[in-house]
């Protein structure tokens, strides 16, 4: 609100028994003098000692109200017609404002949930583009890779790339299959040997957006742990094995219905059996 010139502070303003409750509910509206006896329950007219009043509708594409724009004069509003016109101008142009400031609010408020959404993932995410640029990490990508924060704030596709295969036992073959999936729209399943003897998971897709691609996806998830409880499950396995097969004394195991379900070789000696 403007008051002689000067921006004034926001203020509450209720509607019922004002010009400016006239407008929401009838439109454009002009009253040329005696405002404030012509709505004695609007003290604002009578303090500011306004005498007429011109107010016009804010409506948004869909034809909603969602303001009114208006003039108030301690004096006759000279050409009345011309300033009609103006002020609907200056409405429909406010309107345009307003949205667009919705608009930036909704695209902000999405963003942030967006990139909420992303970084409570356990999953490290790179997006790229078709030229293999960086689009947006998440936090646990930078995790993950050990990235450090220049890298990450600065966003050069360069050191990233080059800090990213220092890490890795085969860095060549890192880049060749990147290569190879940035010229192709096909989903891809590998798995990534660290030079520290971490182990990641890496997924990619194609980003699709109005159907056609426009980059790629890629996920990596940390399987250190898992690959190492399989190594550690298969090397007892292999360990009871060997001690089962070489042992001297017969080993046979049954299973709940009395069926042998397996027999060492001093087993099958024992009893004659064939060792298949």
């Amino acid at each position: 609100m403007g008051v002689d010139g000067e921006l004034a502070p926001d203020m509450e303003y209720e509607l019922a028994g004002t010009p400016c409750g006239d407008v929401v509910a009838k439109g454009l509206a002009h009253i040329a003098k005696d405002v404030a006896n012509q709505y004695p329950d609007d003290d604002i007219l009578a303090e500011l000692n306004i005498e007429s009043y011109m107010g016009a509708r804010i409506c948004d594409s869909g034809g909603n109200v969602i303001g009114v724009i208006n003039v108030f004069h301690t004096e006759k509003i000279e050409q009345p017609e011309t300033a009609k016109a103006l002020l609907e101008i200056f409405a429909v142009r406010v309107a345009i404002e307003m949205e667009r400031i919705d608009t930036l609010k909704t695209l902000k408020a999405n963003k942030a949930l967006l990139n909420a959404t992303l970084n409570s993932t356990a999953d490290g995410l790179l997006v790229t583009s078709n030229n293999g640029e960086v689009v947006m990490t998440n936090r646990r990508f930078a995790e993950l890779w050990r990235l450090p924060k220049d890298i990450v704030e600065t966003g050069d596709d360069d050191k990233l790339l080059a800090f990213v295969l220092e890490q890795l036992q085969d860095p060549g073959g890192f880049i060749g299959k990147v290569k190879e999936l940035n010229a192709s729209t096909v989903e891809d399943f590998d798995v990534l040997d660290f030079k520290d003897g971490r182990v990641f998971e890496r997924y990619s897709c194609p980003l699709e957006l109005d159907g056609k691609a426009e980059g790629r996806v890629w996920s990596f998830r940390d399987i250190t742990v898992k690959e190492k409880a399989v190594a550690s499950l298969q090397e007892s396995e292999d360990r009871y094995h060997s001690i089962f097969d070489s042992s001297s004394d017969g080993f046979v195991i049954f299973d709940g219905h009395g069926r042998i379900r397996e027999a060492n070789l001093a087993a099958c000696r024992m009893h004659g059996w064939s060792e298949e």
